[in-house]
């Protein structure tokens, strides 16, 4: 039993990881069904059963089924002018859900009075006004503070509202009230004793279109002197009535015959009916009048009406018992009076500023490419722009910055290979790049900062702006070695010709005795200038000894001991009797010149003297004999 319970479970696993895998993809509209930038693009329709708000895209036409959780029997949503807001009334709750359309998320509740129905705005969006049902009143919002800061006392069953400049237009069972936003009290009252609903204005603000439930029609009011122009009959509980963009038409839902008629404002006839969805209760028209919508509450879905047709194109569904009153979307007065903001083109830089450089020109805004020039010793650069347009943002080599403020350091290596991109973009999101292309000179320094010698000393003591140097050096000194830096590591040296690196020893320089060598340090700058440095190096010349021959004069050198040798040549040599009989060789090394003749001198004495004591011992003898 377990075994087979197992295995049931396994099989379901993969039905249901099988069920998930064959899901149908979303397609990209459904993806971006919430794209449009702009609030008065979008529907916010309220489910009157389930206390939530379907956000549709008008432009795609896809909708986002209970999206933003509100309070309960949400049945109006309301647009701020100023885009900001969208303020969505719950019936049952006597709340009004703030929304922010960038984020479609609740912002905060405020309470109200009982069972509020539709929602205005004063032109500039900064009052907000709700139409309380059950309390007979109106109240007033800081649309800044989301507080209250009034409630208005209005006649019996107020339901919708329109606005004209600072009047409010209320609906209610005892006519059209008039109220003052500027003072927030109630100034008028008209038509009645009829059963009023939904309130519509023409573009020209100059005339009112009523909702007239009594009679199952439209009442046209003209807005200055509050006098009825006309009625006019269009099918059974009309609840509200639109008129489109170019106000040549008027489109009023009938809600218990399930149908929208077409009416022409000119003649103020019915010119077309148009079968709906059933219990059809708001209307809404799209800017360009190229589209009308009903919420067919009866039928949980909206109607997508083609106003060149005059037919049903779309039926779109929608959260359960979409009942509403008042507004959905903004309604056509608002949009004519609030033109979605004109986004602006303007890429333009009104300057450039370089923290280090020259320009190979003026800045002009619509020349869009410059040539910097800084010296070797920059080795990065700042840059600042000023836009024309406080709109347009600014990318410095990919990076923001804020306007009129410092880029982060910029580094240059030497050369013309250092490309600056200023890429501004407009607030509609127009791209203008301006190209900086900064030199870096090269490095024109052939100054060294020393020179050291294996032996002697220079003279004078060295200075880079110093080129010519004496050195002494000893007899013994055969040779000499040296060594230079530079103060440029981009420069170059050569010693004689051979090139070095900057601190390396070079080649040892054999120096004649006696005679001075000349020694040259040529130094090579990044840019090829050069600069020579001369070192005359006197070794000096032999001891010689004078004999008072001069033709025999015999020169003194100092072997590696110090001794002095009248031949270096014969150093380390045997000295032979040359070819001589007895075949002899000396065998010693020759000795020190001086010490020679002075012993030569003693020998010569001792043998004089040696020889006449012989000679006396001779003659001696001979006498005795």
């Amino acid at each position: 039993m377990n075994l087979l319970l197992k295995r049931l479970s396994l099989v379901f696993s993969v039905i249901l990881l099988l069920a998930v895998l064959l899901q149908p993809m979303p397609s990209a509209a459904e993806e971006g069904s919430s794209s449009s930038n702009d609030t008065f693009r979008k529907a916010y329709i309220t489910s009157y059963s389930t206390g939530v708000v379907d956000v549709i895209d008008l432009d795609t036409l896809t909708v986002e089924m209970g999206k933003i959780k509100v309070g309960n029997e949400p049945n109006s949503a309301g647009f701020n002018p100023n885009r900001t807001q969208i303020f969505v009334t719950n019936r049952a709750d006597g709340t009004v859900s703030i929304i922010d359309p960038s984020t479609d998320t609740v912002i905060k509740t405020i309470q109200v009075g009982y069972q509020p129905h539709g929602v205005a705005f004063t032109e500039d969006g900064s009052k907000a006004y709700v139409a309380n049902f059950a309390s007979n009143s109106v109240t007033v919002i800081d649309t800044v503070t989301l507080e209250v800061i009034k409630t208005i006392a209005v006649s019996q069953f107020p339901v919708a509202m329109a606005v004209i400049e600072n009047h409010i237009f209320l609906t209610t069972r005892s006519g059209v009230d008039v109220i003052d936003t500027t003072t927030d009290t109630l100034v008028a009252n008209f038509l009645e004793g009829t059963d009023l609903y939904g309130i519509s204005v023409n573009p020209d603000k100059t005339k009112l279109f009523i909702a007239n439930r009594d009679i199952g029609g439209v009442t046209v009011v003209n807005a200055a002197d509050y006098t009825t122009e006309t009625t006019i009959s269009t099918g059974s509980g009309t609840h509200a009535v639109e008129v489109s963009p170019d106000g040549t038409l008027a489109y009023a839902v009938n809600s218990y015959s399930g149908t929208l008629s077409v009416i022409d404002t000119s003649s103020y006839t019915v010119s077309n009916t148009i079968p709906v969805g059933s219990f059809p209760y708001v209307v809404g028209i799209s800017s360009d009048g190229k589209s009308v919508y009903t919420i067919n509450y009866g039928s949980n879905d909206m109607s997508v009406i083609d106003t060149e047709t005059n037919t049903v194109i779309n039926t779109i569904s929608l959260s359960p018992g979409p009942f509403m009153v008042g507004t959905f979307m903004v309604p056509t007065a608002v949009a004519i009076s609030n033109p979605e903001p004109t986004l602006s083109s303007n890429a333009d830089l009104a300057n450039i500023t370089i923290s280090d450089g020259t320009w190979d020109q003026p800045f002009d805004k619509d020349l869009t490419e410059y040539h910097v020039t800084v010296g070797n010793e920059i080795s990065s650069i700042t840059l600042s722009t000023e836009v024309e347009d406080e709109t347009a943002t600014v990318t410095i080599n990919g990076m923001q910055v804020e306007n009129s403020q410092s880029s982060q350091p910029i580094e240059l290596t030497v050369g013309s290979d250092n490309v600056i991109l200023i890429s501004v973009t407009a607030e509609d999101g127009t791209i203008k790049t301006y190209t900086i292309l900064v030199t870096r000179t090269a490095s024109s320094n052939t100054n060294l900062s020393n020179i050291t010698l294996n032996n002697g000393t220079l003279d004078p003591a060295f200075h880079p702006e110093i080129t010519s140097y004496t050195v002494q050096v000893g007899n013994e000194v055969d040779s000499i070695t040296l060594s230079a830096e530079v103060e440029d590591e981009t420069a170059t040296i050569q010693i004689n010709g051979k090139s070095i690196l900057a601190g390396e020893e070079s080649d040892a320089i054999t120096l004649q005795a006696g005679s001075t060598t000349e020694i040259t340090i040529t130094v090579t700058a990044e840019d090829n200038t050069t600069k020579v440095y001369t070192i005359l190096v006197t070794r000096a010349a032999s001891e010689v000894i004078d004999d008072g021959d001069e033709e025999n004069e015999i020169p003194v050198t100092d072997d590696e001991d110090g001794n002095n040798n009248s031949d270096p040549s014969n150093d380390d040599k045997d000295v032979s009797d040359n070819g001589n009989d007895t075949g002899s060789q000396v065998g010693k090394e020759l000795p020190n010149t001086s010490t020679f003749n002075y012993q030569l001198l003693i020998g010569g004495l001792l043998f004089i003297i040696f020889g006449s004591f012989i000679l006396f011992i001779t003659r001696k003898q001979k006498r005795v004999v």
